[in-house]
């Protein structure tokens, strides 16, 4: 992206971490772990691993009740955006362009959902938007959410690419949401086009390279 753009972000950022944090390092109690259980007094949790909004979230589930606490997995009242971030410093050593390993969420979610769609629960109990009844149909919902948006990244992508050759992931951006503001409006956004990037290099229907300026270009196969 320009780097004016990148400056004025930079600067905001360090606005909001000179604020006090919303939540501060507590003390792990346990570990949990996907197929593990909590139990209590009069019932017993399992535990899933359902990576995609974070990289740990997990959801606990309640088989006498069939009830699922989900979190920010799935919401009453919202999809949440699936976060990316490197999981290290060095570079991969199977990428032949050398990047840094990196958590990639939105492939991650779609995978946790297909994997819950597989599963029946009678209710599923979210941190935002209030109890939903229909388990099943708010995960399809979920998932129809990201396809739709997954398929305007792609048609954005052929655009692009069937006028300069290639595209990158802040070009496809600004095709896909051309009245958002690129400072304040950029995040949750960019999370999306690098997610369905991701899922588009997973299936093999791009091709990469890495330009002179160290920018990433993408190709339809």
């Amino acid at each position: 992206m320009p780097g004016e753009i990148l400056r004025a972000q930079t600067q905001m950022r360090r606005a909001w971490l000179a604020d006090d944090p919303l939540c501060r390092p507590t003390r792990v109690d346990r570990v949990l772990r996907h197929g593990g259980r909590v139990p209590f007094k009069s019932l017993e949790l399992e535990v899933l691993h359902a990576p995609g909004h974070t990289e740990g979230h997990l959801l606990l589930f309640e088989p006498s009740s069939g009830s699922l606490l989900t979190g920010d997995h799935l919401m009453g009242n919202a999809v949440p955006f699936t976060a990316t971030h490197y999981t290290g410093s060095g570079p991969e050593p199977s990428d032949p362009l050398g990047r840094r390993p990196r958590f990639r969420g939105l492939p991650a979610y779609l995978a946790s959902l297909q994997e819950l769609r597989a599963r029946r629960f009678r209710a599923l109990l979210p941190a935002h938007g209030g109890v939903l009844q229909h388990a099943q149909r708010a995960i399809q919902q979920a998932i129809l959410f990201y396809e739709v948006r997954i398929q305007r990244v792609e048609r954005a992508l052929h655009r692009i690419a069937g006028q300069h050759g290639e595209a990158t992931a802040w070009q496809v951006w600004r095709q896909v949401f051309p009245k958002a503001d690129p400072v304040r409006e950029m995040r949750n956004r960019m999370y999306l086009v690098i997610g369905a990037l991701d899922l588009f290099e997973a299936q093999g229907t791009v091709t990469l390279r890495r330009r002179d300026d160290g920018s990433l270009a993408f190709r339809p196969r």
